[in-house]
């Protein structure tokens, strides 16, 4: 049978690989278990850890003999038929004399199993896949609240283990919990030859300088760093600019040790194979041309399963970035972690992805700046090349490359104009890097490739169908999948992603730290901020809802006492819309500034909102986040949804400064409508603490600030009017 007719045939029934044959199904199921305890024996056979300066484990040369014979495996087909070959000529080899002795890292100082053998070789069955794929076991987590020195609280949600018929396929849940347990004493990573050198130089200027802590990572690294090797999928709502290189060192690092584990591991099975064929004499001639020829063929041997250790198609990492800047950064990253002198492409590479932008950026924010001072881009892919002997190459094809680095634009585009998504077929981890900018972007790019992820692929791509793993064949690739979304803010379109896109076997960590001091305090103007809740029943009428209580509470009083100069915040686009409709239909003196206004019509609109000449100012957050404009001449503003940067309102609040410096007499005005299902932006204004007596009450709530530091809150009836202490 041909290698793309078997695909065919495993494509159009995913469980044809399971047995059908109750008895044969028993019989087997010791050897299976057998064979999989033997797969840890053998690797702790040929995996010897040693003792250095770092903490970590770093492993031992093979011995010469078993490294003599790595130098005849060019001679047979066996690589040929792996997932990791490159027609490229420019690319080496996967096996070369220079690490021949080079094996995956496999163990810690305590001679267990790591981490990233666990979650491969987890054997799940058949009950519990399917309800991990079907949402089932939604409601089952266990939830465990963790409270950490630096990270802060967190939540730990581990699936819980179904009503398995047969006791003897339930995995052992004890050695993985204990493997997955997060010491905080701990310092012991598996990190491969390349990365236990090079991380020490990169990461020299954020490493702790206590005695205790002998791994060169801060204690902010350490201890997200044993988060992200427990390969359980990760929400991170700190991603802010004053953290983006010490985050992105850690991230970058636990890619590279995965890419390089999952190579080396390819080698070490392509060595032991090698050995099982071998002819050792003459006259076993004839058996060797057959086993050469079962290896061509794609057929298996006795205990296969051992050698399983590769996806559908080569890629395997998935790094989702907003802008090209952000991808030089990642890539630079990379470079350095491994080490390389010289990068296939580089040259190019600095050039397509190099400061292009012009302009100053002085009077700008400082997040702004670290944003977009540089190519801000955002329709870009890339392939990269990762080698355990510490080069890579750019601008490879993806399925000749390990690591992809894309933009949902970028990336969608390509696949529709190629009609091709096979190579996300096998993506053990995805990367979601500054996931907060894709809501300023369009969040729809992000959804459609996520719904990609871990298909089963149309065509075969000359795959060796005896070493993928079996959850591949099996359509179980979302199980195996980490997934990291990197965030500065918490919405509820990225804690959707964690909870139906992210789908770990090994569970899942939310960061949930409560907000103690609010943005609000940040406003440097006295201000009455006063607070309407709209009642709502219902979050998906919450548009609507939120647009009626607008027409029928806040119309009314624009139309009977205009007040100019007023700046009506909207951050929805489609919010937009209806409140501009609504504005010329009432026929109000306003104009618009929003993201998709030409430069000379932003101008023009920013110069009558200043002179007065126009009462209203239809402002979008959208175009406030990519221009970061400050606009002159305000006196009120109306925040028609809370923004979803937090740090957006105080911003704006403070735009009132320079008009009250010139009217002493003038008294702005603060007005936010905002609904309990935004509690989590209002946290971010006024405070978690202050938010949950918020949503508590009924009534509308007037805040006043009286000093930079100090924030009173005082319950009121409507129309009251702020009280001063």
């Amino acid at each position: 049978m041909s290698t793309t007719h078997a695909m065919s045939l495993f494509v159009s029934n995913p469980n044809s690989i399971m047995m059908s044959d109750d008895k044969k199904r028993n019989s087997d199921e010791d050897a299976s278990l057998s064979s999989h305890n033997n797969k840890h024996k053998r690797l702790r056979k040929f995996v010897v850890p040693t003792h250095n300066t770092a903490d970590n484990c770093i492993m031992n040369t093979e011995d010469n003999n078993d490294a003599m014979i790595m130098s005849d495996v060019r001679s047979t087909k066996m690589c040929e038929t792996t997932n990791y070959n490159d027609s490229d000529e420019s690319v080496e080899s996967d096996v070369d004399e220079s690490d021949d002795n080079e094996l995956p890292v496999y163990c810690d100082k305590n001679d267990d199993v790591t981490n990233f053998q666990l979650f491969f070789d987890r054997q799940l069955t058949e009950i519990e896949a399917s309800a991990m794929l079907s949402g089932e076991l939604a409601r089952s987590f266990t939830r465990n609240n963790r409270e950490w020195p630096i990270l802060g609280r967190c939540i730990d949600l581990q699936w819980n283990q179904c009503d398995v018929p047969n006791p003897k396929l339930v995995p052992d849940m004890s050695l993985r919990e204990e493997s997955h347990k997060l010491d905080e004493d701990s310092s012991k990573f598996a990190l491969s030859r390349p990365l236990n050198e090079t991380w020490i130089k990169l990461n020299r200027p954020y490493s702790s300088s206590s005695s205790t802590n002998n791994c060169n990572f801060s204690p902010l690294q350490l201890q997200l760093y044993k988060l992200l090797s427990s390969y359980k999928d990760l929400l991170y709502p700190e991603f802010n600019f004053t953290r983006k290189s010490v985050i992105q060192n850690v991230v970058c690092l636990h890619v590279a040790n995965h890419v390089i584990n999952s190579r080396l591991l390819v080698k070490f099975n392509n060595h032991q194979l090698f050995k099982k064929t071998s002819c050792e004499t003459k006259s076993e001639t004839r058996n060797c041309g057959e086993t050469e020829s079962k290896i061509q063929r794609g057929l298996s041997f006795d205990q296969d399963d051992i050698y399983r250790d590769q996806g559908l198609t080569r890629p395997k990492v998935l790094i989702l970035t907003p802008l090209r800047s952000t991808a030089m950064s990642i890539v630079q990253t990379l470079i350095d972690l491994m080490g390389v002198g010289e990068v296939g492409h580089k040259r190019r590479f600095h050039k397509d992805y190099g400061d292009e932008t012009e302009g100053s950026f002085r009077n700008k924010p400082e997040d702004y700046r670290s944003l977009f001072s540089h190519n801000s881009d955002d329709d870009f892919r890339l392939g990269v090349v990762i080698s355990p002997r510490g080069t890579m190459r750019l601008y490879a094809q993806f399925y000749n490359s390990d690591v992809i680095i894309a933009s949902p634009l970028g990336l969608r585009r390509i696949i529709e104009r190629n009609t091709d998504q096979d190579f996300l077929s096998s993506i053990d981890l995805l990367v979601l890097d500054h996931a907060d900018v894709f809501l300023m972007q369009n969040w729809d790019h992000l959804l459609y490739i996520m719904k990609l992820l871990n298909l089963q692929p149309r065509e075969s791509h000359g795959v060796d169908f005896s070493r993928v793993r079996t959850h591949f064949l099996c359509n179980w690739g979302k199980i195996y999948r980490q997934t990291i979304v990197l965030s500065s803010v918490v919405t509820p379109e990225l804690n959707n992603i964690i909870n139906k896109h992210a789908n770990s076997h090994c569970g899942k960590i939310i960061l949930n730290n409560p907000v103690s001091v609010g943005s609000i305090q940040q406003c440097m103007v006295r201000l009455a901020h006063t607070f309407n809740k709209i009642p709502c029943d219902d979050h998906t009428e919450l548009p609507s809802v939120r647009f009626q209580y607008f027409q029928d509470r806040i119309i009314p009083l624009l139309k009977n006492s205009p007040k100019s100069h007023t700046l009506v915040l909207i951050p929805s686009s489609f919010d937009f819309i209806r409140v501009r409709n609504k504005f010329r239909k009432e026929d109000l003196s306003f104009c618009v500034v929003n993201e998709y206004s030409e430069n000379r019509d932003m101008v023009q609109s920013r110069k009558e909102c200043f002179q007065g000449q126009k009462d209203y100012l239809l402002y979008t957050e959208r175009c406030h986040f990519f221009r970061r404009y400050h606009l002159r001449g305000v006196h009120h503003i109306i925040f028609y949804e809370l923004p979803v940067y937090a740090h957006f309102y105080p911003e704006l609040c403070n735009m009132i400064a320079s008009s009250v410096a010139k009217q002493p007499g003038l008294v702005p005005t603060v007005t936010v409508l905002w609904s309990r299902y935004e509690a989590h932006r209002l946290a971010g204004v006024v405070g978690t603490q202050r938010t949950a007596v918020m949503v508590s009450h009924k009534r509308k709530l007037i805040c006043s600030l009286l000093e930079r530091i100090k924030f009173q809150c005082f319950l009121q009836l409507s129309g009251c009017r702020a009280s001063h202490v």
